[in-house]
């Protein structure tokens, strides 16, 4: 969804519909940051929340000032994306396979926006090196990878848990 909203409360969204209660204020919302937001001049990203329409959930926003011909703001554009959609993309897209283990978006505090990760060691050194590879030989003598990127953005990681084994039969066929 897109979303614009202005320094006198008015406010227009689109796709558009009747979910967003009476009372609606985007100088209120989370996707409607302070003035102050602005110093770096480009895109601000919320934290996760729940959305003022029950039905969409919780989503992050991408915010940007709207600007006046001499430069001064007058107002937000903002686009709202459900981690639920994100979630079932990630789930249903990208490279899936038998040796995939797990898919998982994490923020830099190690918290888990859609799946579990148990190994703070894999977790420290993602947060050092920010994109690679870790290979992890379990107690069973098969080896896990984990491929990650940092997503700077939002500050968040996208993670791959891969059976090593697997990914080594699904390349050989």
């Amino acid at each position: 969804r897109v979303l614009f909203g202005f320094p006198d409360g008015l406010y227009a969204a689109y796709p558009a519909g009747n979910g967003f209660p009476e009372r609606y204020d985007p100088r209120r919302r989370i996707w409607f940051p302070p003035a102050d937001a602005w110093k770096e001049k480009r895109a601000v990203w919320s934290r996760p929340y729940i959305d003022s329409v029950p039905q969409i959930g919780l989503v992050i926003s991408c915010s940007v000032p709207l600007r006046m011909p001499d430069g001064r703001g007058n107002g937000v554009c903002a686009v709202d994306i459900s981690l639920d959609e994100l979630i079932e993309e990630l789930h249903s897209s990208g490279n899936a396979g038998p040796h995939v283990l797990e898919k998982a978006i994490m923020d830099d505090d190690g918290r888990i926006i859609f799946k579990q990760l148990k190994n703070r060691a894999v977790l420290d050194d993602m947060k050092k090196r920010k994109f690679g590879v870790v290979t992890i030989q379990e107690p069973d003598g098969n080896e896990t990878v984990y491929t990650f990127c940092h997503i700077r953005s939002v500050n968040w990681f996208y993670i791959e848990k891969l059976d090593m084994r697997n990914l080594l039969a699904f390349f050989r066929r």
